[in-house]
Formats: structure tokens, sequence, C-alpha cells
């Protein structure tokens, strides 16, 4: 029985350091082609439909009311990939489009360590070259300017900037306008990216 309970404990030592986000920071958003948030770097195959996942790391509310981001390739995709589909969690309403999202949840969203805020399914028609970076920053309007945000469903007057994963080992930093440079996730690269969170603090940077 002894051996059964610790083979049992290993597993789920196994299983949870498996699922877990790849990005430890606080309410830091990141960008991810899996659900499970450890996968940053992609080579899609043309005419192959696939996920990208915009994924909160430990959100700094429990329960969400709303949250706001822009999203970009940098450089541009040419040709630009198609948006097959957008998911957003339940009863939510984007009142913006699917590079900027300004959306309310009409019930709220239970945070988790990996909390999914968007999922869109795209597909490319030809090869990514060269590679591309995907950015994130600010919605337009914003809450706070300069600033991704989310707020608080029990108090939706608690709105607080978003964090952002970086890649690690790359020059990455917030710029005046608020967008993370050069950005959060990669595709046509050669293989996943480390990431670690970057806060304004430590990492904001003013390009005039």
């Amino acid at each position: 029985m002894k051996k059964l309970l610790l083979a049992l404990s290993l597993v789920a030592m196994m299983a949870g350091s498996a699922f877990a986000i790849m990005d430890d920071g606080d309410s830091s958003l990141g960008v991810y082609f899996n659900a499970t948030g450890d996968v940053n770097c992609f080579v899609p195959t043309p005419a192959t439909p696939f996920n990208v996942y915009f994924i909160m790391a430990n959100p700094g509310v429990q329960n969400m009311g709303g949250f706001e981001f822009g999203w970009r390739f940098s450089p541009a995709v040419v040709p630009a990939p198609f948006i097959l589909g957008t998911t957003l969690p339940p009863q939510a309403l984007n009142i913006g489009n699917n590079e900027n999202f300004i959306v309310g949840l009409g019930g709220g969203l239970i945070t988790s360590e990996a909390t999914v805020l968007v999922t869109l399914n795209m597909m490319v028609l030809s090869a990514v070259n060269p590679e591309t970076y995907i950015q994130v920053g600010p919605a337009t309007p914003a809450s706070i300017p300069g600033h991704a945000a989310f707020n608080d469903f029990n108090n939706p007057a608690n709105i607080q900037p978003m964090n952002f994963a970086t890649v690690d080992g790359v020059d990455v930093v917030v710029n005046a306008q608020g967008w993370v440079v050069p950005g959060v996730a990669k595709m046509s690269c050669q293989g996943p990216i480390a990431t670690e969170s970057a806060t304004w603090g430590s990492v904001k940077a003013l390009f005039e």
C-alpha cells in the first residue's frame, strides 16, 4: 500500500509539473500554442489550422470581470493569416475586434495559474518567412493609458495593469506605447523559448 501511495504521489507531481505554465510571473499575459502555456514557439504548416492561446499567468484577482489588450505580428505576416474562429470565456462580450480585445465577462471568470483569456484558430497560406514575433500591448481605447488591463468582477472599479511574459535571452522591453518588444512568442522559430515575467518597473524603456 505504501508503494502504491508513493507511486500515485509521484505521478501527481509529474502531472503537475508537466502542465504548469512556463511563465511564473504575476498577472502576466503571454501567447502560447497550447492551452497549458508551455509552448511559445511554433512553425505553422500552410493550409493547416492551428490555435493561438492568450493566457494570463497567476492573475491578481480570483474572479475576473473583464480584460483588454491588443496584439499584432512583428514583422507583419504576408499574406495575412486567416482567423477562422475566436473563443472567449462563457458569457463574454468583445466590443473590440480580433486584434483589439475589450471584453466584459458577464458571469465573471474564475482564475487559475494559467487562465485562458482568448483562443484564436488561425491558418496561414504559405510558410512564415522571415520568422515573426507576436506582440501584445494596450487595447484602443485603453482604460489605463499605455497598459493592457483587467478588473475584478466583485469590484469593477479595481482595474489593474497587466504584466507580460517575455522571451528570455532576448532584449525585451515595454516601449513607451505599452507594447512588448520584440514580442512574447514567435512563429517559424527553431524551438521552445524560455520565458520570464516582465514588470513595468524593471523593463520599461522609453522610445522617442
